[in-house]
């Protein structure tokens, strides 16, 4: 469960994505292509925005297309986005997880914050390409 405390709206829990997809719970179409791909017993006979909201909400499933960032990544995030260091804080579990939810509500879709939980340390890379061309 992520608690994210939003500029004036107190405080929301969002349990498994429920909250992610504003306040109807609707899912638009790109949504139930991620949440279809993303859980196995979903095929081509379940409509996926119907499962998502009938049973996936109660069993706590992600119903974005983005993923839930890991302790390190919700941290590189935070490092690599001043702005979001303002508004969460530097380090904790608290700032890590309202990172967490800025990045599956409107993060992955931004390419400036998308971007910054990329590792290039971790990331694989080919000899001649890119940056990499006079290896």
């Amino acid at each position: 469960m992520y608690a994210y405390e939003a500029p004036g709206n107190g405080t929301e829990a969002a349990a498994g994505g429920a909250a992610l997809l504003g306040a109807t719970g609707g899912m638009d179409d790109t949504e139930a292509k991620c949440y279809a791909a993303r859980y196995t017993d979903i095929n081509a006979t379940v409509d996926p925005k119907a499962h998502w909201n009938t049973i996936g909400k109660a069993e706590g499933r992600l119903g974005a297309c983005a993923k839930k960032l890991t302790q390190f990544e919700a941290q590189r995030y935070l490092n690599m986005n001043p702005d979001l260091q303002k508004q969460f804080g530097r380090t904790g579990g608290e700032a890590r997880n309202k990172a967490n939810k800025h990045f599956m509500t409107v993060g992955y879709k931004e390419q400036k914050y998308a971007n910054s939980t990329r590792n290039e340390f971790t990331e694989p890379w080919f000899c001649g390409v890119g940056q990499y061309s006079n290896c």
